[in-house]
Parts: C-alpha cells; sequence; structure tokens
C-alpha cells in the first residue's frame, strides 16, 4: 500500500512538472502569435507590430526576447520595417515617425564602440539553422555621417533646415544602415555614432511634438528612460 502511494505520488509530481512546461509553451506561443506581428518580404522576418518592455534595460529585452527564440529589431531592419509599414500600414509607420505627442522612442538592436580611429556596430542576427548570433562590422567612416545634424551651426536650437532627409536615409544607406555624408537636408534629426570612454553607444529612434530624430548615445542612459521600449523579430515558420 505504501509503494503505490509513492508511486501515485511520484507519477503526480512527473504530470505536474509536465502540464508546467505546456503551460510555459504555451504562454510563450501565445506572446508570438502571427497577428501580433508583420512579415516583411524584404528581410523574410516577423516585425512586431507593437513596442515592448518600455522602460526595461537593453540586456533584460535582450535575455527576455532570446529565451523565446526572438531578438531585437535591428538598424537595417528597421529601415525595412519604415519602408514596408510605409507603404502597407501607415498607421504603425506615423506611430514611430509622427511627430506629435506624446514622447516616444525604442532602441535598437545596434552597440557601438571602438576608438577615435576605429567604430564598430555590435547587433545579433539569425544563422541558417534559425539560432541566434552575435555580429560585429566596422563603420565606414568615410561614407558616414559622422556629425550631428540637429543644430543650426553657430546657434544652440534645432532648426528643420539643416536636419536629414528621412526618405533619403530609407531609399539610400550606408552597409551599417546609417545615413550617408552627402544625405539630403530634411526635417529629421541626427545624433551621429559617438563613443565614450567607458559605455558603448545605443541607436534608437525618438518622437515627440517637436521632432522624429535617429540617436547613438551613451548606454548608461537606457535604464532611465521609461519611454524607450523594444521591437522583437522573430524568423517565420
Amino acid at each position: 500500500m505504501k509503494k503505490q502511494n509513492r508511486f501515485t505520488l511520484d507519477v503526480s509530481i512527473n504530470d505536474y512538472k509536465r502540464a508546467k512546461r505546456l503551460l510555459e509553451d504555451a504562454m510563450v506561443n501565445y506572446d508570438c502569435t502571427n497577428s501580433d506581428f508583420i512579415h516583411v518580404p524584404s528581410i523574410n522576418l516577423l516585425v512586431a507590430k507593437e513596442r515592448s518592455w518600455e522602460g526595461e534595460s537593453l540586456t533584460g529585452a535582450e535575455k527576455e526576447l532570446h529565451a523565446r527564440g526572438q531578438r531585437i529589431i535591428t538598424l537595417r531592419e528597421m529601415r525595412e520595417f519604415l519602408k514596408f509599414t510605409k507603404e502597407n500600414y501607415f498607421e504603425i509607420y506615423e506611430e514611430i515617425t509622427g511627430v506629435r505627442e506624446p514622447l516616444r522612442g525604442e532602441y535598437l538592436d545596434a552597440r557601438i564602440d571602438g576608438d577615435i580611429c576605429r567604430f564598430a556596430i555590435h547587433y545579433y542576427s539569425f544563422n541558417e539553422e534559425g539560432k541566434i548570433i552575435k555580429n560585429r562590422e566596422l563603420i565606414n567612416q568615410s561614407e558616414t555621417l559622422m556629425r550631428d545634424r540637429r543644430e543650426r551651426p553657430s546657434r544652440n536650437r534645432w532648426s528643420p533646415e539643416y536636419g536629414i532627409s528621412l526618405e533619403n536615409w530609407l531609399a539610400n544607406p550606408t552597409k551599417n544602415g546609417f545615413p550617408r555624408k552627402d544625405i539630403e537636408k530634411g526635417k529629421m534629426c541626427y545624433e551621429a555614432p559617438s563613443i565614450c570612454w567607458f559605455y558603448p553607444s545605443a541607436v534608437k529612434l525618438i518622437a515627440d511634438d517637436t521632432y522624429f530624430y535617429l540617436a547613438a548615445r551613451n548606454q548608461r542612459d537606457i535604464d532611465s528612460e521609461e519611454y524607450c521600449g523594444f521591437r522583437a523579430v522573430m524568423l517565420p515558420e
């Protein structure tokens, strides 16, 4: 009788563990339903319609997404996403780029480090087996716009005539996804890649009632900006 009770207890524990794993898998699959994502043909990825994890750290968001087989959208992928949504899901495009309240922002999967002579960008991607891998590329400074374009020279204020063209950036970026040196003028603000002695820079998009801009900022600022979130991408089934 005692053996039967022990056997019954063992089976119950195993059933509980199995049910728990199935529930966890179901929760992940629920969060990753295709209805929450858009397929972008040019990059063959599913991109989340909305940002998540506002105020979360970059490292924390990465761990959450990687555990689900997802990752944060990169700079090049965001460009393709903006081009696609402008033509097919304009409400999403406008939500990201629209110059209006409230203050909105999202970090991209792009860390920049290096020294005065060489800058490098770090990001994750999917390999041929569908696994998430790290990448590092040097930034070609000879073709990349390496100066801020958000303030009129000799004046401490932003001028829309001194920004960059959003359309030109989407149509003709560098290999790394940054604006080119010869980019046309426009109303989009831009903070060029920069290096801090102790922290790498992180790249993000910001929009409010004054401007929309692409910025590369010190990574220590990430945890203090509650309005910034992250956009997930994953492979199609």
